[in-house]
Parts: C-alpha cells; sequence; structure tokens
C-alpha cells in the first residue's frame, strides 16, 4: 500500500485537550454512521447453510415417514425462508457486536478543505483538524490501511476481517479514508469526558507528539477551545507543530487555511487582538 502523501483527522470541539491529554481515543464499528460498517454480503452463505441443514433434517427423519426429498423441500420452504429472513436482521448485530468487542478503529483523510467532512465531523466547523505524518510509526502497514469503495458489499465466507473495516459504499468515497485498525485487548482505558452523556472508560492509543504536524482550527470554534489547543501548542518540545485558522474563501464556497500568526493571519478585531495578546504574551 502506498501512503498518502498527507493525512489528517478530523475532531469535535469536546477533544481540544487531545495534544495535553496525547490520547487518541479509538471508535467501534458501531459508533459509525454508516449502518453497513462491517456488514458483509452473507446472502448465498446463510441460503446454502439452511440448504445443508435442512437435508440433514430429513436424512435423519426414520424411512418410513421421511418420504420424498423434493416434497419435505417444498413443506419446509416458507419456513426456511422465514428464518433466513430473520437473520438478515439478527447477523448483521452479531457481526457489529464481534468487531466492537476485538477492535477499535481510528479514521484519517487525505482531505482537508471537504465542507461535508468540516459540517458533519466537527459539530459544524466548531472542532479542529490535526495533520499527521503519514510515516510515522504510528501507522504500521499491518495496522493502517485504506479504505475501498465498492457497489457491493464483500462475501462474508471469503472476506478477511481486515477486509471487511476496510470497505464501504461508494457513497462515502468523498471521504478517501485510512483506518488505524487495532486490537483492544493491546490498548489502554480511561475516562473520557464528553458533552451531553455520563463519562465513560474507552480505549486509546498513546499520541506521538512527533507524529503531528499542524493543527487546523475551525471556523466557528469556541474561543476557550481554540484557546486551550493553541496554548498547548507552545509548550515545550511541539515547536514542529504548525497552526492554521480555517476561513471562508473569498469568491467560492470552499474553505482555506491560513497560518495563525502575525501578519498573515491579521484580523482587525478586538476579540481577535484580545486572543493574540493572550497567545503571545
Amino acid at each position: 500500500m502506498s501512503l498518502p502523501a498527507r493525512l489528517f483527522r478530523f475532531f469535535g470541539p469536546t477533544d481540544s485537550s487531545l495534544l495535553t491529554t496525547q490520547r487518541l481515543w479509538v471508535s467501534a464499528v458501531s459508533d459509525f454512521n454508516d449502518v453497513f460498517e462491517v456488514v458483509p454480503r452473507y446472502d448465498e452463505f446463510v441460503e446454502t447453510e439452511y440448504s445443508v441443514g435442512l437435508r440433514r433434517q430429513f436424512d435423519a427423519l426414520p424411512p418410513d415417514i421421511r418420504g420424498e426429498w423434493p416434497d419435505f423441500k417444498a413443506q419446509m420452504g416458507k419456513l426456511m425462508s422465514e428464518a433466513i429472513d430473520d437473520d438478515h436482521e439478527i447477523i448483521p448485530q452479531r457481526i457489529q457486536d464481534h468487531f466492537r468487542a476485538s477492535f477499535g478503529i481510528i479514521c484519517f483523510s487525505t482531505e482537508l478543505d471537504s465542507l461535508l467532512m468540516w459540517g458533519h465531523y466537527t459539530r459544524s466547523h466548531k472542532g479542529f483538524v490535526v495533520e499527521f505524518d503519514p510515516h510515522h510509526s504510528l501507522f504500521h502497514p499491518l495496522e493502517f490501511g485504506k479504505v475501498d469503495y465498492s457497489q457491493t458489499r464483500p462475501v462474508f465466507e471469503t472476506a478477511a476481517a481486515r477486509k471487511m473495516l476496510l470497505v464501504k459504499g461508494k457513497e462515502w468515497e468523498y471521504e478517501n479514508e485510512y483506518r488505524l485498525i487495532k486490537s483492544l485487548s493491546k490498548l489502554d482505558r480511561a475516562v473520557k469526558e464528553e458533552e451531553k452523556q455520563p463519562p465513560e472508560e474507552k480505549h486509546f492509543v498513546q499520541l506521538p507528539l512527533d507524529a503531528v504536524k499542524a493543527v487546523y482550527v475551525g471556523l466557528k470554534m469556541p474561543r476557550q477551545k481554540y484557546t486551550e489547543i493553541l496554548t498547548s501548542i507552545k509548550l515545550p518540545g511541539r515547536e514542529h507543530i504548525s497552526a492554521y485558522a480555517m476561513r471562508r474563501h473569498r469568491q467560492a464556497y470552499a474553505l482555506k487555511a491560513i497560518p495563525w500568526k502575525p501578519p498573515a493571519f491579521a484580523v482587525k478585531t478586538q476579540h481577535y487582538e484580545t486572543v493574540w495578546t493572550e497567545l503571545l504574551s
């Protein structure tokens, strides 16, 4: 797999302590907004298994009541069809539960300027984006992979676990996603405090600061949050991390990144003058 030239991860405003805690929280497949996460195609597999099981039931019947196989199959066909329909509702949840208990995922993208992704994954531009070094050892080739986008789901019988975790529908292709897939058994846990829900323990990957190249502050990120993350960049040992602010393009429906330092980022308002005084003092 060839590595991307640039690699980004989108964060919400509640993750503004990222560079302080140095924790990359992993997600479970059931947390994602795609209902087809690790839900392969298993229709042929299920039908084959039921047909084999039905034949075994027939062969186990006493000869005097067994009758003919075509008649038995026709009689049981409706029940088998109903059972198959039930399994198509039950199996996806079982597969997701299995992967949730075994693997954690951290999603990345090659896209920085996507309006859709800024809108969806930073809580309407209130969060931020971190640029990572794709050549850092954090992205080990056995755990890091590019998502493939397909019109059809992978077949359950032949799809390896890694393949199921790296295939999505074509509608998601605009994300140009890469994933870091970690075995939960190898990760530490800690309490993650989030808005609108009780704190809970989650798995995380320790964030090596030398893997971070830059931070891009969202257009609508609350002052307290961007002050927190920009202040953390000023700590010793983080001089290599650049800071940018995302702003509206003057003509197009587009975003542009402006270096967060004077004079390139010169917003003549009392609000930002106050921020600069605090951050650069």
